[in-house]
């Protein structure tokens, strides 16, 4: 669950969801000292601009592992990715639809290539590569289409049969359609 969610009621700006968790797994027994640390840190920001909705992630993985007096560091995962969405009337329905070609992505993982001594103690070359094996797919953005049909439920004044056109969001993030009444 997100420890912060913000949603803004006025403006472009709609939503903000952060996340961090620091997960720490250590043991000591006699000379011998162990730990690994994983912390992931997770921001998305939802925005409505004119017809189109924009998407911002970042995800962030810190790891940190330590054997003996030996520790070693990295950011197995950095990404952040910004998205568009066309909100459109299509055939009737109302959907959000992905931009082509509107995917951003800026990623500045790293790869910790340490040294074979410091691999030896610490594994940290082998537990970053597991930690990208399992995460490094969510960090991509998810969403295909989104059909949001619901609001044909929705009555508008004079409960005429219309057809609707022109989506936008207004400044203050209320959806807003051109309507067209039909003659029954």
């Amino acid at each position: 669950m997100p420890q912060q969610r913000t949603i803004i009621s006025q403006g472009a700006s709609v939503i903000h969801i952060e996340y961090v968790h620091d997960s720490v797994a250590e043991d000591k027994w006699g000379a011998y000292y162990g730990k690994l640390q994983i912390t992931p840190h997770y921001t998305c920001d939802v925005s409505f601009v004119g017809t189109q909705m924009v998407l911002k992630q970042h995800l962030l993985v810190d790891t940190y592992t330590q054997k003996w007096q030996t520790g070693a560091s990295c950011k197995a995962i950095d990404i952040a990715t910004t998205q568009t969405y066309d909100i459109k009337v299509v055939n009737g329905a109302l959907k959000v639809i992905p931009v082509p070609g509107s995917i951003y992505t800026v990623e500045t993982s790293e790869d910790p290539d340490r040294s074979e001594t410091t691999n030896t103690f610490t594994h940290i070359n082998d537990i970053v590569k597991g930690i990208k094996a399992k995460i490094y797919n969510y960090s991509r953005p998810l969403i295909n289409e989104i059909q949001l049909d619901q609001l044909e439920n929705f009555i508008f004044p004079g409960g005429k049969v219309f057809s609707y056109s022109s989506a936008r969001f207004s400044n203050y993030q209320d959806l807003v359609c051109s309507i067209t009444y039909l003659e029954t």
